[in-house]
């Protein structure tokens, strides 16, 4: 089973359509979204490419195949009018190994044991790191990277996790 894992779209209609393409190009059995799917939050200056309209249009057409969680910036009209069901947290199994979803890492409240996967966004920025035999997954944004990075996603199969660019250069992978 393939997973496409991305985060912090942010209502952003480009990161929306770089989503689209990566469906097409690389035909996962699911994707992932880490939270902070259309509202940016007033904090930030809003870049011409936000359009939460454009980004529903999108994410409803993909909807079979997307897993999310909620993430900060999350507002619950917004995910009502996707038709979405994104909890705080959600727990999954890629082979033998158990998925944690979360926004923000620092929120999950669940102890963690050698061979799970923490997926988390929050940050914009992409991470792939190993702890106690633990994997610290964090996709970037393919909408607002920070830190100096580039739109990035992940793709994971049974046997690694990759982080990307969206010119898919491989720029991290570890395996499970």
């Amino acid at each position: 089973m393939i997973s496409l894992i991305c985060s912090d779209l942010h209502g952003d209609a480009l990161g929306a359509k770089r989503l689209v393409r990566l469906v097409g190009h690389y035909h996962p059995d699911r994707i992932l979204l880490l939270g902070d799917l259309f509202y940016s939050g007033v904090r930030w200056s809003l870049p011409d490419t936000y359009n939460p309209e454009e980004t529903f249009v999108i994410l409803k057409s993909l909807a079979d195949r997307i897993i999310a969680i909620r993430g900060n910036c999350d507002r619950e009209e917004d995910l009502q009018k996707s038709g979405l069901i994104c909890p705080d947290v959600r727990h999954l199994r890629n082979g033998d190994h158990i998925l944690f979803m979360v926004h923000d890492q620092r929120t999950l409240e669940e102890p963690l044991a050698p061979g799970d996967i923490l997926l988390s966004g929050h940050t914009h920025i992409p991470n792939l790191s190993k702890r106690d035999g633990i994997l610290f997954a964090n996709p970037g944004s393919l909408s607002w990277p920070r830190g100096g990075s580039k739109p990035t996603f992940m793709l994971m199969d049974e046997h690694q996790i990759v982080l990307y660019d969206c010119d898919r250069n491989v720029l991290m992978s570890q395996n499970l």
